[in-house]
């Protein structure tokens, strides 16, 4: 089992644990990881620990985790360390609109924080304005954190907003939308913690110019393959309302072309929005967390022909063969789990609300966009 540095959030080394009973590890390619770490009682290096000190293995310092709760069970002798990956810190926000009631554009706010840009460029926008530099007010800023250089990456011109909505949720809403992942690591040169986007690469069979990953028993690299579909929550015609009183609203529809039993409706309510193409984006963005449910739940083997963290990982798309057939779909949770004297466990998920399929850009491609009224 890997030891584990601990560190203080100004990078100051202070231990290292080794001699744990076990360590839970998830990561979540769109949201915030978790972890849980047993360490018995009497292990010394466990008491110099404090909350938001930093755990994390030299050999895989991407993984860092961040202390948030402890539990000493005194009858079983042990010390239950909980708390999150990096990522977590954004669960610290919320994204408050500028005060002075004007975007950084200059355009007027209306009491929302809003911008259209790429995908990138709308992540660096919500971290940079409450977390990393915001102007109303200093006292918000984590001066351990910074920004990694803008690639301008992902989709072009998505409008977004917010007004005091969690951080961390945004981000989680904007990395299903987009299909880009994020995360939170140390630079150990500069010192601080660096936000970046993940978009993962494409493994997936078929995809020319790389070496594909191929999850299935039949080729011994898959332990368990479990596939989860349904249409309960389904819905794929949006109306959606956006500025404005009684007829003049504007209100219109979004979705794929659907008819008869197949089409499933919803409403949305974007009263703060007036122009139609924002209030389309927001539409289809809600219809893609009302997706239908694919999902994939998978353990490999650790010793298997792919090896996890070099030949795949967390946010790349590979494929999976499973009873129902084949699937290919991007890989949104891993969960690693060590416990002395057993086997490494490596599982993982594709999915998240809007089951993991490709239904974004299926929407675009087959978006029915009508001004209703």
């Amino acid at each position: 089992m890997k030891a584990l540095r601990i560190m203080t959030p100004g990078f100051e080394l202070k231990g290292e644990i080794t001699g744990y009973t076990s360590l839970q590890l998830t990561r979540r390619h769109f949201g915030t990881g978790a972890f849980t770490l047993v360490v018995p009682a009497r292990n010394a290096q466990v008491m110099g620990i404090e909350f938001d000190d930093v755990l994390f293995s030299p050999a895989e310092p991407h993984k860092a985790m961040l202390v948030e709760g402890m539990k000493i069970n005194e009858g079983q002798g042990e010390v239950v360390i909980t708390g999150c990956t990096l990522d977590g810190l954004t669960r610290r926000r919320v994204c408050v609109p500028p005060v002075s009631g004007q975007n950084p554009d200059g355009s007027n706010s209306f009491g929302w924080d809003r911008i259209i840009a790429d995908a990138e460029t709308v992540f660096h926008h919500f971290m940079n304005n409450n977390l990393i530099n915001p102007k109303d007010d200093p006292a918000r800023a984590m001066q351990e954190l910074t920004l990694a250089v803008n690639l301008h990456r992902g989709m072009a011109n998505v409008p977004w907003q917010a007004r005091f909505d969690s951080l961390a949720e945004l981000l989680e809403r904007l990395g299903e939308f987009t299909d880009m992942g994020w995360d939170i690591r140390p630079d150990f040169d500069v010192r601080r913690f660096v936000f970046d986007v993940r978009p993962g690469r494409d493994l997936a069979v078929g995809n020319l110019g790389v070496s594909h990953v191929l999850f299935s028993l039949k080729n011994g690299v898959a332990v368990t393959i479990e596939h989860q579909i349904g249409t309960v929550k389904q819905r794929n015609i949006a109306y959606a309302g956006g500025h404005g009183d009684d007829e003049e609203r504007l209100i219109l529809q979004a979705g794929e072309v659907v008819a008869g039993i197949m089409r499933r409706e919803m409403w949305i309510d974007g009263v703060s929005i007036d122009l139609a193409p924002e209030l389309t984006t927001h539409a289809l963005r809600k219809l893609a967390e009302n997706g239908p449910e694919n999902v994939i739940k998978c353990e490999v083997r650790a010793a298997g022909a792919f090896k996890y963290g070099r030949d795949w990982d967390l946010g790349d798309r590979i494929t999976v063969l499973s009873p129902t057939g084949r699937l290919d779909a991007r890989i949104t949770e891993t969960q690693e789990v060590y416990e002395r004297g057993k086997p490494e466990q490596i599982k993982f998920v594709t999915g998240g609300r809007n089951g993991g399929v490709p239904t974004l850009d299926g929407a675009f491609r087959k978006i029915a966009n009508t001004i209703a009224r």
